[in-house]
This record gives C-alpha cells, structure tokens and sequence, in this order.
C-alpha cells in the first residue's frame, strides 16, 4: 500500500541527526532491513564515507566512482532484490530519477532537505535564437518539431561524447545553454519563451528571447513507493520541500533518527553588513563603491569583516559570480556545503546571499502558483525561506556552532562567534 508519512529528524544542523543514523544502520542491516541513503553532495558522500565504520561495507553510487557510468541505471542496478546489496549511498539527483519498482523493499533515509524545485534561464539576442534548431514556440511554450525528436538525441548524444574523457570523443557544436534546453524538452520539463523585459526597442521581433525552464522534482513518488522514508533535516516549515509535501497530501510523523533537542549555544555577535532598506543583489555587490573608487562594494564589505578578524580566519559562503581570492584568512567554501563536518575549526563566517527569485525565476513561480491553484505570495514566502533563510542557517552551522561536546563528552560552548551577514534576517532566529 502507498503511504504518504515523512519520518521527520528535524533538528539544527550540528546536532546529531546523521551521527545518529550512521550509529544506527548496522543494526538495521542486521535486522534484516536494506538502507538507501541519500546525499545533497559529492563532498558530503566523501565525508560519510570516511565516518563509516570498516566492517560497515557500503555501496556508493555516483559520478565520483565511475565517471563513465549512468549512475540511474547503476541505482537501480542496485535496488534490485538479487543484488545482494545492503547499503546503497547515493546523492539527491540520482535518487529523484531512480526506478520506483523495487523500493518497496527499502528503508529510504535523504539527509538533509532535497531540492524540490529548479528554475532555469537563458537568455538570446533575436537572431541567436532564431539559429536554434528542430524547436518550435506555440502560445509562449516551447516545443521540438514533428518527427526531430531523434535529431534533438543526437545532439545531445555528440554533447555528452565531448565532454567525456575517453580517446574516442567527438566535438559538438552545440553550446552549453541550447544543451540545457533540448535536455529540458526531452525529458518533459516545462519550458517557456519570453520576451526580455530590459530593452528598450519596442519591436517586439528585436526583443531578447529569455528561455525559462521549469523542473518539479518527484522525490514525493519515490517517499511513497519506499518501505519508509526518513528526511533528516534542520529547517522545513514554509520552505519550498514543505509547499510540495502539502500539494502532494504527505504528513510528518517523528523518525527514530531524531537527536535530543540542542539548549546550549555560544554568544553570537551578529554584524550587519546593509543599510536598512537596502537588499543584497549581484548587480549591488559588483557595483563600485562610493566610499572606495575602483572597489566593489563586496571587497569593501570583506574588507571591513577582515578588521575584525586580527589574524584568525572566516569562511565566506557567497555565490559562485563573487567567488574570487579576498585574502588567506578568508576561507571560500562551496555555497552548498550541508552536512559538511570539516569547517567547524573556524569561529567567524561571512555570508552574502540574497535568495531572491529574478525576474525570469519569478515569472515561473508565477506560472506555478496559477497552475497548483495557490497564493503567490506563499510560494514567494517558500521561495525565501529556502534560498534565503535556510542557505544562511545551513552556512552560519557549518562553523564551531558545531561543536556540542568535547571528547569526555561534556559540553563545549565556544569563545565568541563573529558573523557577518549581507542580509537582514538574523533576527528572526530562534537559537
């Protein structure tokens, strides 16, 4: 029978939730349960697998063990009953593509949140748009042409060829951008075609042409065709993964995963980095600054968190265009390092993040809501408390806000933590 309950391990991150399911897997194993874990990251993997006990053998099942490999088939390889399989690590992108035929006989465990929801741009001058080829645009949607199917797969096929690493790759001619878009339309996603709103011609046939892709993500289907399904997870309510566990019916109920409630916290000293009213943006951080000719506005920002540091260090989780050199004792991290364990040395974190949809993201957003017949404004809210507000949590905790207990296991609270932070929702932290 489906069933439609999430067993919940809902805790702050560095609280023990994945720590308490690794201690438990061996004796599910044992009991005669098969476990299927799944990842946000390589790095993460990596990590889990470093933690894991030698007599605990696991199954890993990604692009990092066989670059060449479909890691879907290599999944579902795995599930199959004969397999002889125990314990399979996998990451979120394969589980969501996965067969559901054998997960009956699995104990599904998704550390931490799954991205539900993907939105995609890209952006065309008129005549580059006009050069893509076998596609076609009805009412604003896009669409590939009768009987190019075929000719859109080999396209893709000489694509995949020329970013393999073997003797025998072929060159494609096709850009990374339009890859994207026949990928999108032949696996169904919904893509959409738009006139760019930033240009001033008011011949519509001289506009830019902004492809928007649309991709809802189908964990919810693999939850129910599972044994059992466990997220470990440290914010949920209002976000993105919380709206679609609603549209889809599911209920949470407490998973066995879940650690003891955290009371104990050292004092935090939160620096703004903002003037009220101002929001964080890309074009905001790259501007030059008014203060300091020659200077954008970031380094400025970066700058003044350094006067604080003396000589200790500070991991700056920022996004992949402001991801540059700003000094030794500013540490860039991967902006999705969940569950990541190895950064809780540093007591200092700057984050800049904005978490705002564009305007192309917010035009899809739009469309959804018109579509699941429900309010803008709360997938808008959903929108931020994932992009925004649980990207902040899960940066700011991967520090020695961590670090619950020394060795002899009494409590640890730290010196003073620094954080700065280029958006103005720390308040809203119940820790």
């Amino acid at each position: 029978m489906t069933q439609k309950t999430i067993h919940l391990a809902r805790a702050l991150p560095g609280s023990g939730k994945t720590h308490r399911f690794l201690h438990a897997v061996e004796s599910l194993i044992k009991s005669g349960k098969k476990i299927l874990y799944a990842l946000p990251t390589i790095p993460l993997a990596n990590e889990i697998m470093q933690r894991l006990p030698s007599r605990l053998q696991a199954t890993r099942v990604d692009l990092s063990t066989r670059t060449k490999a479909n890691v879907a088939r290599m999944l579902n390889d795995a599930l199959l009953p004969n397999s002889g399989e125990t314990f399979v690590i996998c990451q979120h992108a394969t589980l969501h593509k996965c067969s559901m035929e054998h997960l009956k006989d699995w104990v599904l465990v998704v550390d931490e949140t799954p991205a539900i929801l993907s939105l995609k741009h890209h952006t065309f001058k008129i005549d580059q748009f006009s050069q893509i080829k076998y596609i076609e645009c009805i009412n604003g949607r896009l669409g590939i042409k009768t009987g190019m199917r075929q000719l859109v797969l080999n396209e893709l096929h000489s694509y995949k060829s020329s970013k393999s690493n073997t003797s025998t790759k072929t060159a494609s001619t096709l850009s990374d951008d339009v890859h994207d878009i026949y990928d999108a339309l032949i696996k169904g996603y919904l893509v959409f075609v738009d006139n760019s709103e930033n240009n001033n011609d008011f011949d519509q046939n001289k506009k830019n042409r902004t492809i928007r892709i649309i991709h809802e993500r189908d964990f919810f289907a693999r939850f129910a065709a599972a044994q059992e399904a466990h997220v470990l997870t440290a914010t949920v309510d209002g976000s993105l993964f919380d709206y679609y566990r609603k549209l889809n019916g599911y209920t949470y109920t407490t998973s066995v995963f879940s650690p003891p409630t955290r009371s104990a916290f050292p004092s935090i000293r939160i620096f703004p980095m903002l003037l009220p009213g101002t929001t964080f943006s890309k074009s905001l951080a790259s501007a030059e600054s008014d203060s300091q000719p020659n200077i954008k506005n970031l380094a400025v920002m970066i700058n003044r968190v350094k006067t604080y540091l003396s000589d200790n260090q500070c991991l700056l989780f920022t996004h992949k265009w402001a991801q540059t050199f700003y000094g030794s004792n500013i540490i860039v991290c991967d902006f999705d390092s969940r569950g990541i364990d190895t950064l809780k040395y540093c007591d200092n974190v700057f984050v800049a993040v904005h978490g705002n949809p564009t305007p192309p993201e917010r035009r899809s957003l739009e469309y959804l809501a018109k579509f699941h017949n429900t309010d803008l404004s709360r997938l808008l809210k959903a929108w931020e408390v994932t992009y925004k507000l649980e990207v902040t949590l899960q940066n700011v905790f991967r520090t020695s806000l961590r670090c619950m207990y020394r060795d002899d296991g009494t409590m640890n609270i730290n010196p003073t933590m620094r954080l700065a932070c280029s958006c103005k929702i720390m308040g809203s932290w119940n820790i």
